[in-house]
């Protein structure tokens, strides 16, 4: 999938946060730079004729555990992977890499599973974490996965408590994730005075997101799974059951579209906003991250809607991000990462990271999150005579979840009656949002509001009833950190 970024360098004599904007049609992310940017070969594209039991749309976390998964489940079904770009180059090799799980979004999931199966995916979700962990040195990934905590945090007054809904909504059912934390330990533990209290939920993890999916890619073919990359679908004949690219065709009884943001499906569309994923990276600054007190590669949330997210890396570098500063017109792909959006957060990034005062930055980037109403992914089935599956809207928090997609897309193509097809079926949004202009102007509209809001209530200031109107139509849930 192909997007735009910047090219961030560190020219003698110039600011260390100095950069200058270029568009790229590669992948010039951090993670992605790591994995490609030695020239890796590609893989071949689809020339010709192929056909599959499964044919998957999209080489990123969705598509590639999808994958894995139907050949865990049976070894003898025929699975081929089409890419418009290389794996990852999309959503899943851009995030930060935090492995979320459903438990900040409990109340939500049991709106639409019911309590008992909405506690079971949760608890499959926090499993994510370790199962992750143990995938990665079973196979020989290097991701740069470590478990040292997801801290979610309050950097203003006005953040506190922000938490307290989630956690005794979770307690009441029985689940108990998070520890509350005092000033001293986390700022203490994030090396920083600007998060005045929050709560950790240590099992919290984190990964190389994009070296993830190169592994998955290459676990994927042990299997006997065929990917193609730079292999862009141009249709798909629910019909006769088969899915075009510019060269060539693969017939298949069942489709698993796994493109995410990406959907060109106008039905899709309707249930998702695409927004932006803009993030930095510092170069290896170990010791000044020491010395802070910023010693270990925990994640962290602050509890602003226009959400800011810190990952540290064994490495010693600095991912600094924040979601949602444009919105994608009929749910497209959204603009470049610009200037205005990378000077706000190099004004940020002192306050929550002093230990990366003055660093320099080698990548910035802007992803793409399809985010829904209310923050969940929506998975079903198209209408036709081939069966078309389908899973969208992650908000921003796929690392983990999309795993537990991978085994609800396996079972249903597969048509196994088991809890993974269960919770498949069930896990349908059901709302949409409004119609364009309606939806990117009036997204704007809001989020600009938000952003006004915390700002004044972060400084201890009134905020005007307009804005403060404007600003309560964003879906709270959906904005809850994710992690990514």
């Amino acid at each position: 999938m192909k997007h735009q970024s910047l090219n961030v360098a560190r020219h003698p004599g110039a600011d260390a946060h100095s950069f200058s904007a270029r568009k790229f049609t590669g992948s010039q992310s951090l993670w992605l730079d790591e994995i490609y940017g030695n020239g890796t070969p590609a893989r071949h594209p689809l020339f010709g004729a192929d056909k599959a039991d499964v044919c998957v749309v999209g080489a990123g976390f969705t598509g590639l555990w999808t994958a894995i998964d139907l050949k865990r489940r049976d070894p003898a079904v025929e699975v081929v992977v089409l890419e418009a770009d290389r794996c990852g180059s999309g959503p899943s090799g851009q995030s930060a890499g935090v492995v979320g799980t459903y438990m900040p979004k409990l109340s939500t999931l049991v709106q639409r599973l019911g309590t008992e199966r909405a506690l079971w995916l949760a608890r499959e979700s926090a499993a994510v974490r370790g199962w992750l962990g143990t995938f990665c040195a079973e196979h020989g990934i290097d991701a740069d996965f470590t478990q040292h905590g997801w801290l979610w945090t309050a950097s203003s007054k006005a953040q506190l408590r922000a938490w307290d809904e989630t956690v005794k909504y979770a307690a009441s059912l029985g689940e108990e994730p998070f520890l509350e934390l005092d000033t001293e330990e986390i700022q203490a533990r994030t090396g920083s005075p600007i998060h005045l209290a929050g709560i950790i939920d240590p099992q919290g993890a984190r990964v190389q997101p994009a070296a993830l999916v190169d592994g998955m890619a290459r676990v994927a073919e042990g299997l006997g799974v065929r990917i193609y990359e730079h292999s862009e679908v141009r249709g798909i004949d629910t019909d006769r059951g088969r899915v075009t690219t510019a060269q060539g065709a693969v017939d298949a009884d069942t489709v698993v579209l796994a493109t995410g943001a990406f959907s060109r499906v106008p039905a899709l569309r309707r249930g998702f906003v695409t927004t932006t994923s803009d993030l930095v990276a510092t170069a290896p600054i170990p010791e000044e991250l020491d010395a802070s007190g910023y010693r270990e590669c925990i994640a962290i949330d602050n509890s602003r809607l226009s959400m800011t997210g810190i990952v540290r890396t064994t490495g010693g570098r600095v991912v600094f991000g924040s979601a949602g500063a444009a919105l994608g017109y009929q749910s497209r792909p959204t603009a470049p990462f610009n200037r205005a959006e990378f000077d706000r957060m190099m004004k940020a990034l002192p306050a929550f990271v002093p230990g990366a005062a003055g660093a320099p930055i080698t990548h910035a980037w802007s992803g793409m999150i399809d985010k829904s109403v209310d923050g969940l992914p929506s998975f079903g089935q198209l209408p036709g005579r081939t069966k078309v599956l389908y899973a969208v809207g992650f908000s921003g928090n796929g690392v983990g979840p999309c795993v537990l997609a991978g085994r609800m897309l396996g079972a249903m193509a597969l048509g196994v009656d088991d809890e993974w097809a269960e919770c498949g079926r069930l896990m349908k949004g059901t709302s949409v949002y409004p119609p364009e202009p309606f939806r990117s102007i009036g997204g704007s509209v809001v989020r600009a509001a938000v952003i006004r809001s915390e700002n004044r209530k972060d400084l201890g200031l009134k905020v005007g009833t307009p804005t403060r109107i404007a600003a309560s139509l964003a879906a709270t849930s959906s904005w809850l950190p994710a992690g990514e």
